[in-house]
């Protein structure tokens, strides 16, 4: 497989003739797409290939081209189609997040959020992982939120037969609250969509970039929900956040708990019915409160 791969950029003249492949190692296989790191004689490189015939590949280069004005969110793509994508390999280690950190991706994140739309969705579909998100244009947030995120992962569940009839009813139920009680947001705001730690790229002081976006038109406190769910960050990111672009009190009382639940249905789908357990915390505090 790996002379494979190897053969298919030099017969594609992705890479010119004169590197040599010195390295070929696989670092991740997630979600159907093998990602490797590959080192020439020249340079280094970010290698991902699937067999699958989805368009996950071509998403992400799409994605990357939308967020050039980003640079922090957006990597160079050399080539892409829907079986192989060669993109820019970013220097980084394992370093803490810090405080200095924070400050940084606080404020290109809100600049982020305040590229703004329209419309919520985007023009196409992207994808958490293997989980298609659907991205239809709506100018309504609770609308886009019910049908085009809870509905529809919900409907997704079912067909899982994960559902027990009482959970099923409750969730069915729960959607009555949100329509009541989810408030429609100052204007849609870009967002990453996949911010957790093995995304954000650390070398030092510095944060060299943070990958793998699932971007659509969304309220921009999704986002912090999301990250909030995944322990991303401590508080002082929040603090430094809401310095660029204020958070609302509704997203504390509210929000926070409600927009994580559309993330663990994803990863319901994606990994476990585990995370049906959490749904039900989260409905059930939200319903007391």
């Amino acid at each position: 497989m790996v002379k494979k791969l190897t053969d298919i950029l030099f017969d594609k003249k992705i890479i010119s003739n004169d590197e040599i492949v010195v390295n070929l190692k696989l670092i991740t296989n997630r979600y159907n797409i093998n990602t490797y790191h590959l080192e020439t004689n020249k340079r280094k490189y970010i290698l991902k290939s699937q067999n699958k015939k989805d368009d996950k590949l071509s998403i992400q280069r799409d994605i990357y081209y939308h967020l050039k004005p980003h640079p922090l969110f957006s990597v160079e793509v050399y080539y892409c189609d829907k079986n192989i994508c060669l993109i820019e390999y970013i220097e980084n280690n394992k370093t803490e997040i810090t405080i200095n950190h924070y400050e940084l991706i606080a404020k290109k994140l809100a600049d982020l959020h305040l590229h703004t739309s329209t419309f919520f969705g985007y023009n196409f579909d992207t994808y958490l992982g293997n989980v298609l998100q659907n991205n239809k244009l709506n100018k309504s947030w609770c609308d886009f939120f019910l049908n085009q995120r809870y509905d529809f992962y919900l409907n997704k569940i079912r067909k899982q037969n994960y559902l027990s009839s009482a959970l099923l009813h409750k969730l069915l139920s729960f959607r009555d609250c949100i329509k009541d009680r989810l408030l429609e947001p100052n204007q849609p705001g870009l967002i990453h969509g996949d911010i957790w730690l093995e995304n954000i790229l650390i070398k030092g002081n510095q944060v060299c970039k943070i990958i793998d976006p699932a971007i659509f038109y969304s309220d921009p406190e999704y986002e912090l929900a999301y990250i909030y769910l995944n322990g991303t960050f401590a508080k002082g990111f929040y603090e430094r956040y809401n310095y660029y672009n204020p958070i609302s009190k509704e997203f504390w009382n509210y929000k926070i708990y409600l927009y994580q639940i559309i993330p663990l249905m994803q990863y319901t789908l994606m990994n476990s019915p585990i995370y049906l357990i959490e749904i039900e915390k989260l409905v059930n505090f939200i319903n007391k409160n």
